[in-house]
């Protein structure tokens, strides 16, 4: 079974990308699928610990060594093998993480931004306590604007279908998520 659709989220760093697609899965049945975590999964294999800069490096070796649509191609391929009707990935980060499932989906697939301002996830990041977050808001900026040259993400931005504004309560990002399924005719 070809799923029915596919929704992408990416966002800034700390803005709730996680939280929405833990949302579709908990109140909408997603089954989601973490670009991170195939990363995750190949750092496991390699013995490497699960910090930012591991994952970052592998991330990039890899499209380094089979191209820029590497990660995007390996989700595609786990989002076949599921066999369900509704998907949420979360970690889209590079232009062709969106691309290529829209090439492989069609107009199944969908990207949400979801975005906050920079002192709200910086907030949010120190409340978290990730292991390798940074621990000043000066250490935040750096880190993201890294993040975002190396994953081209203002092109990746500029590819979302529907943009979320996650800035005040839970239930309001839930509401922006409604909208969105509403105008899918998915709720």
């Amino acid at each position: 079974m070809n799923p029915k659709i596919i929704i992408g989220v990416t966002g800034t760093i700390g803005a709730g990308k996680d939280t929405v697609t833990d949302y579709l899965r908990d109140k909408h049945s997603f089954t989601v699928v973490s670009m991170g975590d195939l990363v995750r999964e190949e750092l496991k294999t390699s013995g490497m610990d699960d910090s930012r800069e591991n994952l970052q490096f592998l991330a990039k070796k890899r499209t380094d060594e089979f191209g820029n649509g590497y990660w995007a191609r390996k989700c595609a391929a786990k989002i076949q093998k599921l066999g369900v009707a509704k998907v949420a990935v979360t970690g889209v980060r590079r232009p062709m993480d969106t691309s290529i499932p829209k090439k492989v989906f069609g107009d199944i697939y969908k990207l949400i931004l979801v975005d906050a301002g920079t002192e709200i996830r910086f907030k949010r990041l120190k409340s978290r306590k990730r292991v390798g977050d940074p621990k000043t808001i000066s250490e935040f900026k750096k880190q993201e604007s890294a993040e975002h040259k190396l994953f081209d993400f203002e092109k990746t931005a500029s590819l979302a279908d529907f943009v979320v504004k996650n800035e005040t309560t839970l239930e309001d990002l839930h509401k922006q998520v409604e909208e969105i399924l509403k105008k899918l005719n998915l709720n």
